[in-house]
């Protein structure tokens, strides 16, 4: 009984804690979440350079341009005529646009896209790891030690190599997983009847092994960063702690169904209402957070510390080596099975924790079976009868409702947008000349075959009477944008460069072939506010791939790479306010001024 009440007390406590470190710290938890994003942006930076240089190819030799000219000379409505049902009869097409055609999809070309696949993988394989390593330490953090940002920045130093690990870990196990299914489909070609069956019987297999292996690692990460483990003491606690604690693995597997499948119903509503890009910033920044912080808070059996019961500490991130209170290697191991063995031994002890916890102690216990290792030292978690010198008593340091602090936020990040603008215009110049160099370039690869386009009707409407389902998606859209611009910029500022190079080089491919009163009646009005916020976002993230840079010379340290990554976030919030406004403009009021213009 009292072991059952444990179990369901700790398990009540995750998701309280949670909820409350969304709710409670937000400027600390969604930078790091932010940061996930920016990373993972850089595994497109391959296959953008590789269609970058493809192209570059088929311009320098004119196989682009010869391309262009054989559609050009093609007449697609008799192309129609001849064939059944209007559908194009293949042999109807002009030898000249076949041969235009398999001149582009050269071996060459066909070879520089496959490296660069390629490549995305081996990228994407690091840039997992390492935004996994951001988000456990980053979410670790902003439940005890209160300083998620600095936290992720010495975390990823610490602890990445390790989390490639797991990810390499998890790529094998699918890849083993996937052989009975392999099997069976390679039986249909032997015997259809047999080889459907053995397919079937694989497909239940292969699914099961692959579930089953996922779930046997899910909790390597949170051994990493809570109790300081090698990769391979990492994978055995985790793979141990459904037997330890099966009920609390339960508990995790029907929350992240729970968490999950709500929002994949929630993004299917959402795609009815014609909004769907509002489920690209919910999962990133709400649902998976949450359930980041539910595990981490599950697995070191700890409740959510909230600001109120702690004092202010210095930054971990000052600290280069995370601190030389975490265990490490072969003695964290040994550590773990230690206060393992303690634990079973000691029903009575976790009884008392249990009744501890339901009654809201926030005191951790040393002698629990997770220790962490970055727990504050003593003196930090004071009674909040006992104000510490300086402070003021609970009673006087009633926090702001949420609505306050939610428009304080954004009231701040506008401010934000004006004082980086200001204090950084190398990068804001550096951005601005890569963004108008593409353009440039793009305008000249289509300005030659310039045309005209249908825009004397039906402009007014091109997105509806009433447009607000495409003003959310815009404006989530171009927030997305400029936020994986910002943060992927600690990629030592390659993706934000790409971005501000392919968007610059989009906005010129439409420039060149339409004419420029066209162009300017159908970007001007909101491009106007777009532009320079798309601008910001880019520069900002060159200042953070300088600070990243200074960082690995040692000229900075990572505690000024956890302040830039906070003022990245404060900008994009007041980023999402001018893009909200750009977005209006572009739903509700360009089509209607493009058409009074073009009329």
């Amino acid at each position: 009984m009292g072991q059952q009440l444990y179990w369901y007390v700790n398990i009540g406590t995750a998701i309280r804690s949670a909820g409350q470190v969304l709710l409670e710290r937000p400027a600390s938890l969604l930078p790091v979440y932010l940061l996930v994003l920016g990373i993972t942006a850089v595994t497109r930076v391959p296959i953008l350079v590789g269609i970058a240089v493809a192209i570059g190819l088929l311009v320098a030799d004119g196989r682009l341009e010869a391309l262009f000219e054989a559609i050009e000379a093609v007449d697609f409505e008799a192309l129609e005529e001849t064939g059944a049902e209007g559908d194009v009869d293949p042999d109807a097409i002009p030898t000249e646009l076949e041969t235009a055609v398999l001149d582009v999809l050269s071996v060459e070309i066909a070879a520089i896209l496959s490296l660069a696949v390629m490549l995305a993988v081996v990228v994407s394989i690091v840039s997992n790891g390492i935004s996994n390593a951001a988000a456990i330490n980053g979410v670790y953090g902003c439940l005890y030690d209160g300083d998620g940002v600095a936290d992720a920045v010495v975390g990823v130093g610490r602890d990445w190599k390790a989390f490639v690990g797991i990810v390499l870990v998890q790529i094998a196990i699918v890849l083993v997983g996937i052989v009975p299914l392999g099997i069976g489909v390679s039986l249909v070609v032997v015997s259809p009847v047999a080889g459907i069956a053995a397919t079937l019987i694989g497909g239940l297999l292969s699914a099961t092994l692959i579930l089953g292996g996922l779930l046997a690692v899910a909790f390597a990460g949170q051994s990493i960063v809570v109790e300081g483990t090698t990769l391979g003491g990492a994978i055995r606690r985790s793979a141990g702690f459904p037997v330890r604690e099966p009920l609390s693995f339960l508990a995790y597997v029907l929350v992240a169904l729970g968490v999950f499948g709500s929002l994949a119903v929630l993004g299917a509503l959402f795609g009815v209402l014609g909004v769907s890009q509002l489920t690209g910033i919910i999962s990133p920044l709400v649902a998976i957070p949450f359930v980041d912080a539910f595990k981490t808070a599950l697995y070191a059996e700890r409740p959510f510390v909230s600001r109120s019961v702690q004092t202010q500490r210095e930054p971990s991130a000052v600290v280069t080596d995370g601190g030389s209170d975490r265990p490490d290697g072969d003695e964290a191991e040994t550590d773990a099975s230690k206060r393992e063995d303690e634990a079973e031994t000691d029903a009575s002890k976790r009884e008392s924790d249990a009744g501890d916890t339901q009654t809201g102690a926030s005191e951790p216990d040393t002698d629990s079976e997770h220790t962490a290792p970055n727990e504050p030292a003593a003196g930090i978690l004071e009674d909040e009868s006992q104000p510490q010198s300086g402070q003021q008593p609970q009673s006087e340091r009633h926090s702001p409702a949420y609505r306050h602090q939610f428009v304080a936020a954004f009231r701040d990040g506008l401010k934000a947008v004006g004082e980086f603008t200001r204090g950084q215009p190398g990068s804001m110049l550096a951005a601005t000349v890569l963004f108008v160099a593409a353009a440039a370039a793009g305008w000249l690869v289509t300005a030659e075959f310039a045309i005209d386009l249908p825009t004397d009707e039906g402009v007014g409407e091109v997105f509806g009477t009433i447009p607000i389902g495409a003003f959310v998606m815009i404006a989530a859209n171009n927030w997305l944008v400029s936020a994986t611009a910002v943060f992927g910029g600690v990629a030592l500022g390659v993706p934000t460069a790409v971005d501000m190079l392919l968007n610059g080089f989009i906005i010129g491919l439409v420039a060149g072939v339409v004419e420029p009163i066209v162009f300017l009646a159908l970007v001007g009005p909101h491009g106007i506010i777009e532009v320079p916020a798309i601008l910001i976002a880019g520069g900002l993230g060159l200042h953070v791939g300088m600070t990243v840079a200074g960082v690995l010379r040692g000229t900075q340290s990572s505690f000024d790479l956890a302040e830039v990554l906070r003022l990245a976030y404060r900008v994009l919030l007041g980023l999402a306010i001018i893009l909200i406004v750009a977005a209006f403009v572009e739903a509700f009021l360009t089509p209607p001024i493009a058409e009074f213009v073009l009329s």
